[in-house]
């Protein structure tokens, strides 16, 4: 029988078929015919979050008001969402240079990620508390798909309403340093590292950035300890800040 959540076939519906599920969605996994059958719950011949929320519906039953709008903010290196109701699962899709490190709320049903070069792809399925993620990397958030058993629902970003630099912290560090930066619009940047003799050290990210909020990490563990100057460029609007690298 088609749309049954069963979809390890264990003849049960538990959070079992619910991994095996996301697994399918990332792309971890392939289903073969009968899991296909079984993890198809909306009967549109796929299998993606939509039927994730509907199996986590039959384990958990009425969690609540349904949410029909969220929102994904931005606090420093954490990622957190704001919703008017019960949100049963997010799929969001990050794109980064280089690898990227997650650190998935521990507060849910089932949290998993996946990735393939400069993509990454998570699922939250249940979060019971507000925070989402949190990684040191820098990345751009490509989708967000948020979902409740009636379907897809709205979903927006945090903006800052204008740019600023944040204040390089650990300051003293060893050997890593992170700096932030907020964008209300999309900008070119620049971020150098420099000694106190005008040498160029490192560029850390010389690209053009989207709107939002960009956290960066600075990791001196092969330039010698002492001061250095960070200078961050937006627009060709410069500012200095200075960092302590004690070793």
């Amino acid at each position: 029988v088609c749309g049954t959540g069963d979809s390890n076939q264990d003849g049960g519906v538990d959070v079992l078929d619910v991994v095996l599920v996301v697994d399918f969605v990332l792309g971890n996994n392939t289903p073969n015919d009968d899991q296909l059958c079984a993890s198809d719950m909306n009967a549109d011949g796929g299998i993606d979050v939509l039927d994730v929320v509907q199996i986590v519906d039959i384990i958990l039953g009425n969690r609540g008001i349904k949410a029909n709008t969220a929102e994904i903010i931005f606090n420093g290196n954490n990622v957190k969402f704001d919703a008017n109701g019960i949100v049963d699962a997010f799929q969001i899709k990050l794109s980064h240079n280089g690898p990227i490190e997650l650190e998935l709320t521990d507060d849910v049903l089932v949290s998993k990620y996946r990735t393939v070069g400069n993509t990454t792809t998570l699922i939250i399925v249940s979060p019971e508390k507000d925070h989402l993620f949190t990684t040191n990397n820098h990345f751009i958030v490509e989708e967000v798909l948020a979902a409740t058993t009636d379907g897809y629902i709205n979903v927006s970003m945090d903006i800052p309403l204008d740019y600023s630099v944040g204040t390089a912290y650990p300051n003293p560090f060893n050997p890593t340093t992170n700096l932030s930066i907020d964008l209300n619009t999309n900008a070119r940047v620049n971020i150098s590292i420099y000694n106190t003799m005008g040498q160029l050290m490192d560029v850390i990210v010389n690209d053009n950035l989207s709107s939002g909020y960009h956290t960066y990490v600075w990791d001196a563990n092969d330039a010698p300890s002492g001061l250095y100057l960070i200078q961050t460029d937006v627009n060709s609007n410069i500012s200095t800040q200075k960092v302590l690298l004690i070793k």
